[in-house]
């Protein structure tokens, strides 16, 4: 006892009441091993802390044994009596004449280990301690302690009183199960036979773009744009759908052959025929300055406040064409993607790094090859997502992963990695893999990986936890992978530059880092393939560029959709149309889409009396036609020739005659002009 308590030699140091504390913490857990060293000397112990102790535990409320069969004591009429009127073991209760009895229960310890201090104890305790140096005889006091170390073990928490629910008790601290250290033990593989997906029939390239840009999107475009352009200017604008069709058409175009500035496509001599040909430099600024997607200029109150309201239709129209991606059990990957911007916008980001480091920030969960199925813009603090506790980086993670397949296998980087995370996908049946920074992993501590420079490039690690690995591995610097499927039980071979014999070198990888590398790249296909023919806009509106990404978006996912069906259907590869030939295929049909709507098969089998676009020609009178004075023809300027007006003829002629007003041919071997006059 000496020891525990600090004592030094014969003359020990009187106990106090953090050294009381955990004699009784030692005695609430069972643990008699720092009690076995009492000595009849050790009566320097203060009797009366522990009893001070505990009375302003009971003051304080921190001996409650649990908190919810508590209520809270009334002001008025409650009182505690002295210290001295306590009496361990018993009731102590106060009355009033407003309150009942509250009757406040302390824990039962032994009567003859605490006594109620009483001013003639303490006197009388005095004279015996005093004296207790004298006395030749501590038989007495060694089996009291004795008996005390074998009831100690008999020690029982008082259970709770539904009946009286003001009842205290000494509560023993709870004993905290010491959480499962990382180990460097064996991890055993989760199998990743993944099935392949059906197979459709290869469509035209308009009709993969269609699950994204549909007629009715067309029309809720040109009815906004129309409502906005009079609301500044007071002028009708008179856009249609056919016309915002072209518009997004020749924005295509101009992405698949890009010129410094967009007046050059209308500039003499370096002119584009199939744009100049299609609309007029001044009519695509108009419509271009006046594009919305929204009806109105203030978010409507009845929505959550959302900073990206004005382009929220075209967001959601793009979201709807990911979730008709066919999703089967296989690799996804997760990571940001930049909508490049440098102008004034509240969500406008910053991360270095990246080909385009300014703009709006974009969360995009993809297929390993690149399809891209779901994506969340970051909207700053105000970004809800639904599960917040783990934090952002694992809130975007199970937001976006709430499409992917049970027994998916998902991929992402060490900005959203986190140990509760990999747990957590494991909880929902879905394999994760990813690097990991350091102070994210739990009880670090206890990791004994070796120090970065005592590693061999090749050199890998591993350590497990429950269900979870981290694999540390060396190639030029150190990375490591946290995982709850695969681990470093199988190595492979990969060719790395080797600086100093300046030649490739064979270095082995372990399983984990072999599928990352494999897999986790398909955000990277996607920017990158964005990037070759990238619609060039420059402008100062936010809403523009958002609105130009998302189509640029659309036709590399409606692409690697359509090379996707000809890879599952064995097209042979020069019949596969590459992203270049797909996007002019697509600026080529919206060019040339018709300015008015074509009937349905349901309004051609109905009869409805169309009226006819041309008028049957009226013939002059036998009076006028043969009065042989002032019949001169002339040629109309007309885009189709009429049929000739002469008896037998089914030509047609744009010679008119300016008297009679009827279309008559005149050709070499055939003068209908003269036989019509003549009698």
């Amino acid at each position: 006892m000496a020891g525990f308590f600090g004592g030094i030699g014969g003359s020990r140091l009187p106990l106090n009441e953090n050294d009381i504390e955990n004699v009784l913490t030692a005695m609430g857990d069972g643990n008699l091993s720092d009690i076995d060293e009492f000595e009849d000397s050790d009566d320097d112990c203060d009797p009366t802390a522990i009893e001070r102790l505990v009375l302003e535990g009971l003051d304080s409320g921190d001996v409650l044994l649990d908190q919810s069969y508590a209520e809270p004591i009334p002001d008025q009429g409650q009182c505690l009596p002295p210290p001295s009127a306590v009496s361990f073991g018993e009731d102590i209760s106060c009355s009033s004449a407003n309150t009942n009895n509250i009757p406040l229960q302390v824990s039962q310890l032994p009567s003859h280990t605490i006594n109620t201090p009483t001013p003639d104890n303490f006197a009388q305790r005095s004279s015996t301690r005093s004296s207790s140096s004298h006395s030749p005889t501590v038989s007495s006091s060694r089996e009291n302690r004795n008996s005390t170390r074998r009831n100690t073990a008999n020690i029982q928490p008082v259970q709770p009183n539904s009946t009286n629910r003001s009842t205290f008790s000494i509560q023993n601290q709870p004993s905290t199960s010491r959480p499962d250290l990382w180990k460097e033990t064996p991890f055993e593989d989760k199998p990743h036979n993944f099935e392949k997906p059906s197979v459709r029939p290869v469509q035209a390239p308009v009709e993969y773009f269609k699950e994204y840009f549909d007629d009715e999107f067309y029309e809720l475009i040109s009815l906004c744009t129309n409502n906005y352009f009079m609301r500044k200017s007071g002028r009708e604008l008179k856009t249609s759908r056919s016309e915002i069709i072209k518009l997004f058409g020749i924005h295509i175009m101009m992405g698949c052959i890009p010129y410094p500035r967009v007046t050059m496509y209308w500039r003499a001599g370096i002119a584009l025929e199939k744009i100049t040909s299609k609309m007029s430099r001044d009519r695509f600024q108009a419509l271009r300055n006046a594009l919305h997607v929204v009806n109105t200029d203030i978010q409507p109150p009845s929505q959550e406040p959302n900073v990206l309201w004005k382009v929220q239709p075209i967001i959601d129209q793009v979201r709807n064409g990911c979730y008709k991606q066919e999703r089967t059990p296989g690799y996804y990957s997760i990571d940001e993607q930049m909508i490049p911007f440098t102008g004034r916008c509240a969500v406008r980001q910053v991360v270095k790094n990246k080909p385009r480091p300014v703009g709006l920030k974009n969360f995009v969960l993809t297929t390993s090859s690149g399809l891209m199925l779901d994506f969340e813009i970051y909207k700053g603090a105000k970004t809800m997502f639904e599960e917040t506790r783990l934090g952002l980086g694992p809130s975007v993670i199970l937001h976006l992963a709430r499409s992917v397949p049970v027994g998916s296998c998902l991929y992402h980087d060490r900005y959203f990695t986190t140990i509760p995370l990999i747990e957590e996908l494991n909880k929902r049946g879905i394999h994760s893999t990813g690097t990991i920074m350091h102070n994210r992993i739990p009880d670090r501590t206890s990791l004994k990986f070796k120090k970065d420079s005592l590693m061999q490039r090749g050199e890998s690690q591993q350590m497990v936890r429950d269900s979870s690995v981290l694999v540390k591995w060396k190639d030029n610097t150190t990375v490591t992978l946290a995982s709850n499927c695969t681990g470093a039980s199988t190595t492979d071979i990969v060719k790395r530059w080797d600086r100093k014999n300046r030649q490739y070198i064979d270095v082995p990888a372990p399983k984990i880092v072999m599928n990352y590398n494999k897999h986790m790249g398909g955000v990277d296909v996607l920017d990158q393939q964005m990037e070759y023919y990238r619609t060039f806009i420059k402008t100062k509106k936010w809403t523009l560029k958002v609105l130009i990404h998302f189509l640029d978006l659309s036709l590399v996912n409606s692409w690697r959709a359509y090379k996707n069906d000809c890879l599952a259907n064995k097209y042979p590869r020069n019949k596969t149309l590459d992203l270049l030939d797909f996007r002019l295929e697509i600026a080529e049909v919206l060019l040339n889409s018709p300015d008015k709507q074509r009937r349905s098969s349901d309004e051609d089998t109905m009869e409805i009396n169309v009226p006819k676009k041309f008028k049957k020609a009226i013939k002059p009178s036998i009076s006028l036609r043969y009065d042989g004075y002032n019949h001169l023809p002339q040629f109309d300027d007309l885009k189709s020739p009429r049929a000739c007006q002469n008896e037998n003829c089914k030509s047609r002629t744009k010679t008119r005659c300016i008297k009679c007003n009827a279309y008559l041919c005149i050709a070499r071997n055939q003068n209908c002009f003269k036989d019509f006059h003549s009698a």
